[in-house]
């Protein structure tokens, strides 16, 4: 803290401390030594426990993985031998055409194996001829990678693993497949079997021993076929990226291995053990892979708790020892400092008049006061100057440690009147030192500031010069009370400091001074020049100077009127003086050195010096603050024509909603100026829509999205927008108008909600197109049911004058005159059929009747029942799932199921028809399809049999009108749905259709 004793004689005391401090230092040697090798045990102990648990959980992953592989490969052999039996049998059964005993066959098999689901049979265009399950005969699965892969390969000696595809149900499943060859060796089909994932998920469950164990079968080609527990978006997940567990394992080449760390397939690091699934003498074309994988962290839970307490044990032993070789190291050096004291008060003096020659006077001060404040072991510590009025004491600095622990009051500089000081001033009132030990306990204690620290003793003592009181000294709080001891080395050391402080105080004075002006000058960026009252450049900085085009080293002789370009030279002078009696701030132009003209801000005020007035300026350059003031205008503009150049009327409100842009298109609209809505309020913009101050849309853009949707049914939100459509009675001069209006917040760039923006467009002409469009499509509707009935009575005697006529001139009329009459009769009933069919078709959009809640099984029950003797005839099969409550009108919805079923009978092909009736839910409509084994529908003609009368048959072929599936669309988009069919030729037809849900469409299933 002192002075350097160092360079002074070493004298048997600073070899005495040099021996006590090598003496504490092999004593923390052997502490700190013996504390290693506590650790060091403590350690090793940890690392072999890490290691212990390591090995256990790494045999334990690997036996489960081997468990869950073990039986997989038992499977996936006795999977192997059925395929291979069927495959045997298969040569039997075509030539004896048992198609039910080879049904029989694999739903045996099926139900022999616990891990298989079902068993199928595909020829070799991926047709099904043979299944466990009925539901799947004669379906076509060419597309499956189960069937394409075989078929693509052929080759016989090898099982294929398909990788895992998503079904129906949503879950996924894995297909084991061999190829089947025709007697010459062709290529004739193949027999699969899906395994079950429902096994193979107790299987995996199985094995799992901790909660947060994970266990999983993977495809070869780096797809998740199951994942125990269920992980979300996890079974059907690619693998095979750079990094994984998966990919390490399968490019080892190894049968097992164990990883540990982070994959980009896991979320947190985990050790994982892998082994591929191989039976031996089975070639597969891909393998499986098992993995069973814990969380790192969970696996060392109990290892980090065992870790923490022995850390806490080997800190607690540290402590112990530290704090007592602390106090044993203590005691030492209170008797080495007894010593000690002496040597410091010699070397002090030294240390502090060198300290002054190389510190400025405040660091002298603080310097002295901590040297001070350690000798006499005072905590607090004071230094003040006295004025020459010896009225006034002003405060120069506190000791380091008083600010930094006792007193949060700075006081630097703080002034007190002596008669205004406590009993701390007496010395300077008695002239000689003073000492307070019992400070608490004197009446005049005062004069002491916020903040200070309370004094318990103190000691202060004054400094003297010509018999005058310069400066006080003072100490306080020192622990045990102040002696006559403390007053010499305080009084001491003050007459020191007193003397180098007079000296250090002028040449900072002077110092100061010159350094001020300097950086003043050389620092501003700003062009700072001084004039005289004839407008002479007196002085100026650099940044000056090379404001006006010269080098900084430069020093030009100069005048005012040499670089102001905007007042005029006559000017100036009246201009200068103006300045000098009253400052101001203001904009002109100067002029470089080369004649380049730019602008500037200058900051004028005068002042006098030896005499003379001068006036004092700051220039600043503002070209570029100028420069961006008028990109800003263009860019204001910009925007302004921008918004009047929409073609929607839009307006802009602020936060109070007082209107602040108002475009063309608004005013013609409205009809209101532009001049006389800005800055309006209160509601003002609705006036000119609806002839009164109320709320639009705008003013909902605070609504939450509930009271929204239950209260204003015609108003939309997505996101932040508001979309309505709403009719405006007071446009157009009460006319009216129907508008589509759209309404956004405006924001800042902080995100702070400044105001809203409404745009609405007039869709007036929209509204009457739409309306004269409805007109006509009644008034067609009402003409073909008009003309179809009117039609009917002159058919009708037509064919029954046609018909008494043949029967009562028979035996006069020849064969061809009977082939005339029977052409007449067969026209006019076609004739009445077509007029039949387009009535019909004319009364579905024409039903009055409002749609119910309707049971849809209840309604295909009903049209079975009535088509129960043409189903018999054909020995259709009819397979109707889970269908739902809807609502719709129950007579048509009975016509579009009759329709489509009646299809389904008539355009059927060799094998007996089999028609398969179901529905699923989806977002916001239910999916209905009906599905056949007919005819099929090429491609082409999806559109052309949904168009009235049109037909793709001969009524020799099929019979009909053709207006069967133009009803069943009509049907259809009266309910607010859509038909298509998905078909090909000679491969059967699936008609799907949509009917919306509504709030009353009950989510349950029959």
């Amino acid at each position: 803290m002192g002075g350097k004793p160092g360079k002074h004689t070493i004298s048997e005391l600073d070899v005495n401390q040099v021996t006590l401090g090598h003496s504490i230092s092999n004593q923390w040697l052997m502490l700190i030594l013996g504390l290693t090798v506590l650790a060091s045990v403590f350690g090793y102990q940890s690392f072999a426990d890490h290691r212990n648990t390591t090995n256990q959980e790494h045999q334990r992953l690997q036996t489960q993985a081997r468990v869950i592989a073990l039986n997989i490969e038992r499977q996936i052999v006795a999977t192997n031998l059925s395929l291979t039996s069927v495959i045997k049998d298969m040569p039997y059964l075509h030539r004896n055409k048992h198609s039910r005993l080879a049904n029989l066959r694999l739903q045996a098999l099926t139900n022999s194996m616990p891990g298989v689901r079902s068993m199928l049979v595909l020829d070799q265009n991926g047709d099904v001829i043979a299944s466990s399950r009925e539901e799947l005969l004669n379906r076509n699965f060419r597309a499956r990678d189960y069937f394409s892969t075989p078929e693509k390969d052929n080759n016989t000696s090898e099982l294929y693993i398909s990788p895992p595809f998503k079904t129906v149900l949503g879950s996924f499943v894995i297909n084991l497949s061999r190829v089947i060859h025709s007697p010459n060796g062709e290529f004739s089909g193949v027999v699969t079997a899906a395994l079950d994932p429902e096994y193979f998920y107790v299987l995996l469950n199985s094995v799992l021993y901790a909660p947060d164990m994970l266990s999983s079968i993977n495809h070869g080609d780096g797809i998740r076929f199951m994942i125990v527990p269920d992980q979300n978006g996890q079974p059907g997940k690619r693998l095979s990226l750079p990094g994984t567990f998966f990919t390490r394992h399968r490019d080892s080449g190894k049968n097992e291995n164990v990883f540990t760390g982070k994959s980009p397939s896991y979320t947190s690091a985990r050790v994982i053990a892998l082994r591929t699934v191989q039976p031996q003498k089975l070639t597969m074309d891909k393998s499986l892979y098992v993995a069973c994988s814990r969380d790192q962290s969970a696996i060392y839970e109990h290892w980090r708790l065992a870790t923490l307490k022995q850390v806490f044990a080997f800190v607690l032993i540290s402590f112990s020892a530290g704090t007592g070789l602390v106090l044993l190291q203590r005691r030492q050096r209170g008797l080495s400092f007894q010593a000690a004291r002496a040597q410091e008060l010699i070397n002090l003096r030294l240390s502090l008049m060198e300290y002054a020659v190389k510190h400025d006077m405040h660091d002298l001060f603080t310097h002295t006061l901590d040297e001070v404040c350690r000798l006499s072991s005072s905590p607090i510590g004071f230094y003040h100057f006295v004025e020459s009025d010896q009225q006034t004491i002003a405060l120069q600095t506190w000791s380091t440690r008083t600010l930094n622990e006792f007193c949060t009051s700075d006081g630097h500089g703080l002034h007190y009147r002596i008669e205004d000081a406590g009993v701390w001033a007496d010395c300077i009132r008695q002239r000689r030192p003073v000492i307070h030990n019992d400070y608490p306990s004197l009446p005049n204690r005062k004069g002491l500031p916020e903040g200070h620290a309370p004094v318990i003793r103190e000691l202060v003592v004054p400094i003297f010069r010509a018999d005058l009181v310069v400066a006080i000294l003072g100490v306080g709080n020192k622990q045990a009370d102040y002696v006559d001891q403390d007053i010499e080395l305080i009084s001491y050391l003050g007459d020191i400091v007193w003397e180098i402080t007079e000296r250090k105080r002028n040449e900072e004075e002077r110092h100061k001074l010159g350094i001020r002006y300097q950086t003043l000058q050389s620092v501003a960026s700003d062009g700072i020049h001084i004039l005289d009252q004839d407008g002479n450049l007196v002085e100026s900085n650099a940044a000056f100077r090379q404001m006006l085009g010269y080098k900084a080293e430069d020093e030009p002789s100069l005048n005012v009127t040499d670089w102001e370009a905007k007042i005029p030279k006559e000017s100036l002078g009246a201009k200068i003086r103006e300045l000098i009696d009253t400052p101001a701030i203001f904009e002109t132009r100067h002029r470089r050195c080369n004649g380049t003209i730019f602008d500037v801000e200058v900051s004028a005020c005068g002042f006098q010096l030896d005499g003379k007035k001068l006036l004092y300026a700051s220039s600043r350059d503002i070209t570029k603050r100028k420069e961006i003031e008028a990109s800003l205008r263009e860019s204001r503009q910009l925007q302004t024509d921008i918004f009047d150049f929409l073609p929607d009327a839009t307006f802009v409100v602020d936060r109070e909603k007082k209107v602040i842009a108002w475009n063309r298109a608004m005013e013609e609209m409205s009809g209101v100026p532009k001049e006389k809505m800005l800055g309006q309020g209160d509601h003002a913009y609705t006036i000119p829509f609806y002839g009164e101050r109320r709320n639009q849309l705008l003013d909902l853009i605070d609504v939450d999205d509930d009271e929204i949707k239950t209260k204003y049914q015609g108003v939309t939100k997505l996101g932040e927008r508001l979309f309505a459509e709403t009719f405006c009675p007071a446009l157009f001069n009460g006319k009216g108008a129907h508008v589509w209006a759209v309404v956004a917040p405006l924001r800042n760039a902080d995100g702070i909600r400044i105001g809203a923006i409404e745009s609405i467009r007039d869709i007036s002409a929209i509204k009457e197109t739409e309306e004269n469009l409805a007109r006509s499509n009644r008034d067609l509707e009402q003409f073909a049911y008009v003309a179809s009935h009117d039609l009917q009575e002159p058919l009708r005697k037509i064919a029954g004058f046609t018909e008494l006529l043949a029967n009562r001139y028979k035996e006069s009329l020849d064969e061809k005159a009977e082939s005339y009459m029977a052409y007449i009769v067969d026209g006019a009933t076609r004739m009445r059929s077509l007029i039949n069919d387009l009535l019909s078709y004319s009364r579905i959009m024409r039903s009055s009747r409002e749609l119910a809640e309707t049971d849809t099984s209840v309604v295909v029950f009903r049209v079975l029942k009535d088509m129960e003797l043409a189903i018999k005839e054909c020995a259709a099969e009819v397979v109707c799932g889970p269908l739902p409550v809807i609502q719709s009108d129950q007579s048509q919805l009975g016509q579009l199921f009759q329709n489509l079923i009646g299809n389904a009978i008539k355009y059927r092909g060799a094998a007996p028809p089999k028609i398969a009736i179901n529905a699923v839910r989806k977002h916001k409509e239910w999916l209905f399809s009906v599905a056949d084994n007919g005819i099929g529908i090429a491609p082409e003609f999806y559109e052309r049999i949904f168009a009235i009368f049109q037909r793709l048959h001969t009524r020799s072929e099929y019979p009909g009108t053709g207006i069967g599936l133009a009803v069943c669309q009509k049907i259809v988009e009266r309910h607010g749905g859509k038909i298509w069919v998905e078909s090909a030729s000679g491969t059967g037809s699936t008609f799907y259709f949509t009917i919306p849900t509504t709030p009353q469409n009950l989510e349950m299933i029959s």
